[in-house]
């Protein structure tokens, strides 16, 4: 069983992970740990210059994942992508084959979604797979 661990470097994704490596079922899954940057529109940076942008930042968000998935000897995969997060997670799960998406989210209220939008709540409109917030 693959799950699909979206990643974004915040506290939310901390608690994700957290209630993951929890659970003792998650020694027999494979975590797929993603991490979708927004594609830029630059003028000044050149293609070369945007692609090490996007790399660094996606680093600086997967390392602190690998490292405990390392630590607590989870089979897992990194992956970073630039797109629409809400749209490439839902691809990504459904290419791997993935039975479950597991994201944190920041809770907000309702109607704070309706006005700003959010990428969990575009994950779990978009999936087909099971959803799991945790907040």
């Amino acid at each position: 069983m693959k799950i699909v661990l979206a990643a974004d470097g915040s506290k939310f994704t901390t608690k994700a992970l957290a209630f993951l490596l929890a659970q003792a079922w998650v020694h027999e899954r494979e975590i797929i740990a993603v991490n979708v940057q927004l594609r830029l529109t630059s003028r000044s940076l050149a293609q070369r210059e945007l692609a090490a942008h996007y790399k660094a930042e996606a680093e600086a968000v997967l390392k602190p994942v690998e490292r405990l998935l390392k630590r607590h000897r989870i089979a897992y995969r990194c992956v970073w992508m630039v797109g629409y997060p809400a749209e490439e997670i839902v691809k990504l799960a459904k290419k791997e084959k993935a039975q479950m998406i597991v994201m944190g989210t920041r809770g907000r209220s309702a109607i704070g979604s309706v006005f700003m939008g959010s990428v969990a709540q575009g994950v779990v409109s978009l999936s087909t797979v099971p959803v799991l917030l945790v907040k």
